[in-house]
């Protein structure tokens, strides 16, 4: 079939038959497709339920086979294995040489443990700082701010991109201003923040008067 919606779908009612025949048959199967494309929409859509039994097995089959699905796909199966072995998942992290799929391993492992223990996840960011990306420190903020706040907006100010930074800090100090005031006002007055960020603030305290 040509590259087409209707040959998706026809994947979607295929894989289930395949992953039925058991991790080992499906990630052969996958991996024998001689159409790169098909082959990685498989991997895309298999590589996340195939990782809630053997996480391991499927990084190994992610990085021996190269391309989007890698790419889009590596970080939820180390978020996966982390969930279930934060210490096996970090050192398969460690083992892996420099490069994108080293710091995408790093980003799914701090997705899994930053929600469960925020401290924790920090260490593992400030340990491998070398590995850490902008996208790494997002997932951080995202997913430690519901339960410490203030770690979180720390991290804030690590990422690179200026946008992405003014982006992150406008939108947690807004959640924070929403539900702890005081707190959020105490954060703010005793940490120097990017002039756009000080002028959204004050405009939106300025909106809030009555």
């Amino acid at each position: 079939m040509p590259r087409s919606y209707e040959r998706g779908e026809a994947l979607d009612a295929m894989l289930p038959h395949v992953l039925a025949q058991g991790p080992d048959a499906a990630r052969a199967w996958i991996s024998a497709l001689t159409d790169d494309s098909l082959r990685n929409g498989s991997m895309l859509r298999a590589a996340e339920q195939l990782a809630q039994s053997d996480p391991k097995a499927t990084a190994d089959w992610l990085l021996a086979n190269p391309g989007e699905a890698t790419k889009r796909r590596l970080d939820n199966v180390l978020a996966t294995w982390a969930s279930s072995d934060k210490s096996a998942a970090v050192a398969y992290f460690e083992a892996l040489p420099k490069g994108e799929e080293r710091s995408n391993a790093l980003r799914g492992i701090i997705s899994a443990i930053s929600s469960q223990d925020p401290t924790a996840a920090a260490a593992v960011l400030d340990r491998h700082a070398a590995d850490v990306t902008d996208g790494a420190f997002q997932t951080f903020v995202w997913h430690s701010f519901g339960s410490d706040p203030a770690l979180a907006l720390n991290y804030v100010g690590r990422i690179a991109d200026p946008g992405s930074q003014e982006r992150m800090y406008s939108r947690t100090l807004d959640s924070w201003l929403n539900r702890d005031p005081v707190a959020a006002q105490a954060w703010i007055q005793r940490n120097a923040l990017p002039d756009n960020v000080t002028r959204h603030l004050q405009e939106r305290a300025a909106q809030a008067q009555p």
